[in-house]
C-alpha cells in the first residue's frame, strides 16, 4: 500500500468455502518457523467474503490508498502485522488454521512499487507458489483487476 509502512500493510483473506468461519484462533506469520500473531477475538467471514487482517495501529481512514469498502471487516490483530510489521520488500505470508495447519501461503515476491500488491491468482488458496501470484494495484476488500 501507499499509506506508510508497517502501520497500513495489510493481508486480504477471501473465504474460498461453502460456509461461514470464524478466524478467532487463526493465525497468521511471515516467518514460517513462527506461529505468529493469533487473531484474538471472534471474526465471522461468510463465504465469499473478504477481510482484511491487519496491525493494532492500521487507519482504514488514512487516505492514501483507495477507501476500504464499507463492511468489509477488519480482522485486528494485538500488535504489529508480521514480525515487526510487514515491508514492500516481499515477506513470505502463512496462514494456519486454529489447529496450526497451513491453510493459505504467499511467496516473498516484493511489489515493484509502493501502491502495488501481490494478488493471487491460482484457484488453490494453499499454493505459495510464485507462479499462483501476480502484482496489481491495491484495492482493499475488492476483487483485484
Amino acid at each position: 500500500p501507499l499509506g506508510p509502512e508497517p502501520r497500513q500493510e495489510y493481508v486480504e483473506v477471501l473465504n474460498w468455502g461453502a460456509e461461514t468461519i470464524d478466524l478467532q484462533g487463526f493465525s497468521i506469520t511471515d516467518r514460517p518457523e513462527s506461529e505468529g500473531d493469533v487473531v484474538p477475538r471472534t471474526a465471522l467471514l461468510a463465504p465469499g467474503q473478504r477481510a482484511l487482517v491487519v496491525g493494532a495501529a492500521f487507519d482504514p481512514d488514512e487516505g492514501s490508498d483507495p477507501a476500504v469498502p464499507p463492511g468489509t471487516p477488519l480482522v485486528r490483530l494485538d500488535g504489529a502485522l508480521g514480525t515487526g510489521g510487514l515491508a514492500n520488500r516481499g515477506e513470505p505470508v502463512i496462514l494456519r488454521d486454529p489447529a496450526l495447519r497451513r491453510v493459505s501461503a504467499a511467496p516473498a515476491v516484493g511489489p515493484p512499487a509502493a501502491g502495488v500488491c501481490v494478488v493471487r491468482r491460482s484457484e488453490d488458496p494453499r499454493s505459495g507458489a510464485a507462479s499462483a501470484f501476480a502484482t496489481a494495484p491495491c484495492t482493499p476488500g475488492r476483487d483485484s483487476p
